[in-house]
């Protein structure tokens, strides 16, 4: 908890001054005060505001928490769905709402239907959610459908990961922490990795104690990286490894400076098409990662990394 807080502390602080969004973009404001070579530095330029979706809204998911900017300027806003992981609940990935709308998406937070509930299912409550979003008079005009993102940590990574597969709305781009990974766990999910068509990062953790718990597998993160070996052909992809905590599988419902920044890189670039953030996708390893292996065709990568 120490550790957090002071990771917390180190890179989530209030922020400056505010500037204004580009008038009638959907983008967030123009701003690299918000990112140096190590990533985003802080919360983004935008003030943000909170709503809760209730149990029970829609019978095709479960509720949870939006955050999106104060500002009018800049709506509809690009809009990211995030999943909690097996038997977790929505506080879980709570804490990705306000650093994401600081940035300039609308952001929910789910619940799943029940914490069992398997990736496949997940997902398809995040299909529910967009149309919700997408049709309720709350919320239709700030939602930007065709600028979609799909987040999620463990089995909500999974979610993810088989949205950027088959699902319709298709995602502009993904994130999934430590997923579990039909190639690493054996299991069926009836995700095809290999049919991915957006751009996908996997961030895992060394040693992740839930994937060493297969004999077949026992190499440092062998969740993460199996799912971004999966991903074929020449979609964009990148695989972070973190480097082992002791907070392992867990690592990633607390507020961390290496996650929130390829988090916010990622989704800026690839869901709000915005290129000032190639500089830290295209860089260096920074402290606290173990391994950092990408495919980047379409950035203007110097150097490209490993592939396998």
């Amino acid at each position: 908890m120490v550790l957090a807080a002071g990771l917390a502390a180190g890179l989530f602080v209030a922020p400056t001054a505010l500037a204004q969004p580009p008038g009638g973009s959907s983008q967030a404001v123009d701003d690299n005060r918000a990112l140096d070579n190590d990533g985003p530095k802080s919360f983004g330029p935008f003030e943000r505001q909170q709503r809760f979706i209730l149990h029970g809204a829609d019978p095709g998911f479960e509720g949870g928490t939006v955050w999106f900017p104060k500002q009018s300027t800049g709506r509809p806003f690009p809009t990211i769905l995030v999943m909690p992981g097996f038997l977790a609940f929505e506080g879980s990935v709570s804490w990705f709402g306000p650093l994401l709308a600081s940035y300039g998406f609308l952001v929910l937070t789910m619940f799943s239907k029940t914490p069992f509930d398997s990736p496949v299912a997940r997902n398809d409550q995040m299909a529910a959610a967009v149309q919700y979003l997408g049709k309720s008079k709350d919320y239709r005009d700030l939602v930007d459908t065709n600028q979609i993102g799909m987040v999620g940590w463990s089995y909500g990574g999974d979610a993810a990961l088989h949205a950027a597969a088959l699902k319709n709305p298709l995602p502009k781009a993904v994130v999934a922490f430590a997923p579990s990974s039909d190639k690493a766990m054996e299991l069926d999910y009836q995700t095809p990795l290999d049919k991915v068509r957006v751009p996908a990062m996997m961030i895992g953790i060394d040693d992740d104690i839930l994937c060493l718990l297969t004999d077949k597998y026992r190499e440092r993160d062998k969740c993460a990286l199996p799912a971004y070996r999966a991903i074929g052909g020449m979609q964009d992809k990148m695989f972070v490894q973190l480097s082992s905590s002791l907070m392992n599988h867990f690592e990633f419902i607390l507020s961390n400076p290496v996650v929130a920044a390829y988090t916010v890189a990622w989704l800026i670039r690839f869901v709000q098409g915005r290129p000032d953030y190639n500089t830290f996708l295209c860089g260096g390893r920074p402290a606290g990662v173990a391994e950092i292996r990408s495919w980047l065709p379409s950035l203007p990568c110097a150097a490209p990394r490993p592939v396998r």
